[in-house]
């Protein structure tokens, strides 16, 4: 629950004895693009075998009944997550990390359910950019690659502006879970609804690649 008392919802799609793979379509309440992406992910009929995928569509729905870049209590919750590098940024900003790593209760939740769940992959959607994130600490930036390829976004290194980039749910995901690969990609304001189709597709096929690589 978040902390203005809206469900945090996680719905496993397909099961298997693999490892999960994570689409999330929303962690930041005025980005909602990635909500797309996840319906299509939902409906889709091209699901490979093997793939125990799940989908949350945001783990920030006070944000997003909101319009809000933060949660129910202002934060940003991409700076909130238990990182090694997390530290206090942001106060009176949009971006402010809260007063302790993990302050929030949506944050607490997807950490916990994370670490329960062990995934291979995590994807999260944020705006308003054009690109995916060259994020290193991945377990196989191959999947990165494979993405960009199929989607034609470039791989970019854009930091996180004039706050620091601490607490972030990638480096949480990639740093606590042994063989994790978690990236954001970026969407810009407009986008057309053959490319969020290629959006799904890319996803569904690193997830495949890093299910089949786990299994092999």
């Amino acid at each position: 629950m978040s902390h203005l008392g809206r469900p945090i919802v996680a719905v496993q799609i397909q099961d298997s004895p693999h490892r999960p793979v994570i689409a999330v379509g929303s962690i930041h309440g005025d980005e909602s693009m990635g909500l797309k992406v996840v319906e299509r992910l939902r409906n889709s009929p091209d699901i490979p075998e093997g793939l125990n995928l799940w989908v949350i569509p945001t783990v920030n729905p006070d944000g997003l009944a909101a319009s809000t870049r933060g949660n129910g209590r202002g934060v940003d919750l991409n700076r909130n997550f238990a990182t090694n590098d997390w530290r206090l940024v942001g106060q009176g900003s949009e971006k402010y990390s809260g007063a302790t790593a993990a302050s929030e209760v949506e944050t607490q939740s997807v950490q916990q359910f994370v670490l329960e769940q062990q995934p291979l992959v995590v994807v999260w959607w944020h705006q308003f950019g054009n690109y995916v994130d060259e994020q290193r600490t991945v377990a196989n930036f191959e999947l990165i690659e494979r993405f960009s390829e199929m989607t034609g976004l470039p791989i970019t290194d854009v930091g996180c502006g004039s706050t620091p980039c601490v607490g972030n749910a990638t480096v949480f995901i990639n740093s606590n879970i042994e063989g994790a690969s978690s990236f954001v990609v970026e969407l810009p304001r407009d986008f057309s609804s053959r490319a969020l189709d290629m959006q799904a597709k890319a996803f569904l096929a690193i997830a495949e690649i890093a299910t089949q690589n786990i299994s092999a």
